[in-house]
């Protein structure tokens, strides 16, 4: 494997001198794994094919302290390659972040191996070993698992097991709307992609009467707000005025939530979407009136906001030019020209 994650450190340390000097000879290689490595492995590889790997592995603040070296060998009867990773302890007593550490160095070997070859299907096995020569015996433990305390077992069911997948393709609309809070957002997403329902328009519409009714004001308005700004993310697609189309049905019967898309729209009016428009116009100035406004509607109509529409308008002050720039039909504009009480259309 080559182009590792790193190249290999600045030798410092006299032990990793000695180290990595004769184990970079494969015959001393091959006896110091026949000796420390178990039986059970050893008959699983092919130890004439053992080749060095350069590179290292471990954090940089670490480099005093330790060192690695990395191998990789056949294994005998799956016609596939595995490495062989030694981690060396130069600390005077021993770690018990040492296990934890050790998973995430295998961690980078395996996320190299995929990047260098992102055809392959499956990551590589890779065997470790912690190689100490601290002052006394190592006295932690070098089981991962230990590290989690009394939830051992918890966290030993949760990394042998698939991890818990939520996938918005199994669940039925109907399900997603029983979820009190959480359902619209969920539908939401389900239909990111997809052509809006009936079922969409319910959860929306009763989520929004809910939390207005429900919900402490200021994380009802907050939730709003956001469902307020997907819709306007959402009109790239299509899908943005017909989302507004059913707040308005709620602000119908709720005072609230027409203030909130009332005061959205005057938040709207003063940021970067109104001030996009402007930077235009000011490069229009050395560039050309209309490539400059063309380029604040790129930035700054992208939502549509109808207040776009009507500066632009009074700067032109010609409705076909801000069709042409916008791709609103002349038709759409004048009443959108008109109609001074429209909110986020």
């Amino acid at each position: 494997m080559k182009d590792n994650t790193k190249e290999s450190p600045a030798i410092v340390s006299p032990h990793d001198k000695l180290f990595k000097a004769v184990m970079a000879h494969i015959e001393v290689a091959k006896d110091f794994i026949k000796n420390n490595y178990p039986a059970s492995l050893l008959k699983q590889i092919d130890l004439e094919t053992l080749t060095l790997e350069n590179g290292s592995y471990i954090d940089e603040e670490l480099v005093q302290s330790e060192t690695d070296i990395l191998y990789k060998v056949n294994l005998l009867e799956k016609e596939e390659s595995a490495y062989l990773y030694l981690l060396v302890e130069h600390q005077s007593t021993s770690d018990k972040w040492l296990p934890f550490r050790l998973v995430k160095y295998m961690c980078r070997i395996a996320d190299q191996e995929k990047k260098q070859n992102p055809r392959q299907e499956y990551l590589p096995i890779i065997f470790p070993l912690i190689f100490y020569n601290g002052k006394g015996r190592y006295a932690d433990s070098t089981y991962l698992f230990d590290l989690f305390g009394k939830f051992k077992e918890m966290a030993k069911e949760i990394f042998s097991k698939p991890f818990q997948l939520v996938d918005l393709n199994d669940i039925p609309d109907e399900t997603l709307r029983a979820h009190q809070w959480s359902g619209v957002m969920e539908l939401a997403l389900k239909y990111a992609r997809r052509e809006y329902t009936q079922a969409i328009k319910l959860a929306w519409v009763e989520f929004i009467n809910k939390i207005m009714k429900k919900m402490e004001r200021k994380t009802a308005t907050d939730i709003l707000i956001i469902l307020l700004n997907y819709t306007l993310d959402q009109d790239s697609q299509g899908k943005g005025r017909l989302l507004q189309d059913w707040i308005r049905e709620c602000a119908k019967t709720n005072s609230e939530v027409e203030k909130v898309m009332q005061t959205l729209k005057e938040k709207l009016q003063s940021e970067a979407k109104w001030e996009g428009i402007q930077q235009g116009i000011q490069k229009g100035r050395q560039q050309g009136v209309e490539q400059g406004i063309e380029q604040g509607m790129e930035q700054g109509i992208y939502r549509g906001e109808s207040n776009i529409i009507k500066k632009l308008y009074s700067n032109l002050r010609d409705i076909n030019k801000v069709a042409a720039l916008s791709g609103i039909s002349t038709e759409e504009l004048k009443r959108i020209l008109n109609d001074k009480d429209e909110i986020l259309r």
